[in-house]
């Protein structure tokens, strides 16, 4: 059986994605390592690490396990993404790592693949 926070993290999947905005937000270095670490410091949080421990024994096959992930990173990620100026909805995260890959090589910044 699910447990409450991985049946309530399952129950905020999104619907189908709106077209791409036509514009993309760009960051600053210092702003991209701001985004970084405010990503970083949301995923540290007692919650989202409860959270996510449940997520990693719940019984729930590798697709609603990803799904749940996605909705969990989204819910923690929401106010460090509105506040460094994307908009909130399917497309904030791709276009966030978009302008944090932008400055891949600058010091202070590591990106993999």
């Amino acid at each position: 059986e699910q447990s409450a926070a991985a049946q309530a993290l399952l129950a905020g999947v999104l619907p189908a994605a709106p077209a791409p905005p036509r514009w993309v937000r760009h960051l600053t270095l210092e702003e991209a390592k701001l985004l970084l670490e405010e990503l970083r410091a949301a995923c540290a949080r007692k919650a989202f690490q409860e959270n996510l421990k449940e997520l990693r024994v719940a019984d729930l096959g590798a697709f609603r396990k990803r799904t749940a992930v996605a909705n969990l990173l989204g819910r923690a990620w929401k106010e460090p993404l509105r506040a460094s100026g994307f908009p909130i909805g399917r497309h904030a995260f791709p276009q966030a790592l978009a302008a944090v890959r932008s400055h891949r090589g600058a010091p202070g910044i590591r990106t993999i693949s």
